[in-house]
C-alpha cells in the first residue's frame, strides 16, 4: 500500500500545481473486491482498491487505476464531476492518462451454481440471487409463452 499513498502524493501534488486545489482523501486496501480494482467514494474522500488486483498487477495499477480513482475524486472537488464526465476526463488528462472507464486485468469469475425453472416452453437458468428472490416469494414470467416459472431443482 506505501507505492499507492506514494502515487496518490504525486497526483495530489500535479492537481494542487494545476488547479489550486487540495484534495483530501483516505486509502484502504479491500480484500473483497475481486474484479472491481478500485472505488472512490466523494462524499467520504475514500479511495479504495482491491488488494488482489493490486497484488496481481502492481505497475499498471499505479500507472492506471490509482490515477482513475483519485481523478473521481478530483473531478468532483474542481468540477463537481460525479462520474466519467467531461471533468473526469480533463482530469485524467492533465494527470498524462487515458480515460479509460474499464481495466482489463485478468479477473476470474467465481463458477456459481444455477437452479433450474421451467415454464410451459423451456427451462431457464436462475442465478443464486434471483433464485433467493423466487424463494422469498417473488413471480417470474415466462418472456415468451407468458406462464410462470416454477422451480425444479
Amino acid at each position: 500500500m506505501e507505492r499507492i499513498v506514494e502515487k496518490l502524493g504525486e497526483l495530489k501534488l500535479l492537481v494542487r500545481e494545476k488547479y489550486g486545489y487540495n484534495v483530501s482523501f483516505h486509502v484502504q486496501m479491500n480484500g473483497r473486491l475481486t474484479s472491481t480494482a478500485g472505488r472512490a467514494h466523494l462524499a467520504t474522500g475514500l479511495l479504495e482498491f482491491s488488494k488482489k488486483l493490486y497484488a496481481e498487477n502492481q505497475e499498471e495499477f499505479l500507472a492506471d487505476t490509482v490515477p482513475h480513482e483519485f481523478a473521481h475524486l478530483a473531478a468532483f472537488v474542481v468540477y463537481g464531476d460525479t462520474g466519467h464526465g467531461e471533468g473526469w476526463k480533463r482530469v485524467m488528462q492533465e494527470l498524462g492518462c487515458v480515460a479509460n472507464r474499464c481495466h482489463s486485468y485478468q479477473v476470474t469469475k467465481k463458477s456459481s451454481k444455477t437452479y433450474k425453472y421451467e415454464c410451459s416452453c423451456q427451462v431457464h437458468e436462475f442465478s443464486p440471487q434471483r433464485h433467493a428472490w423466487a424463494v422469498k416469494g417473488k413471480q417470474y414470467k415466462c418472456v415468451k409463452c407468458g406462464s410462470h416459472l416454477n422451480y425444479k431443482g
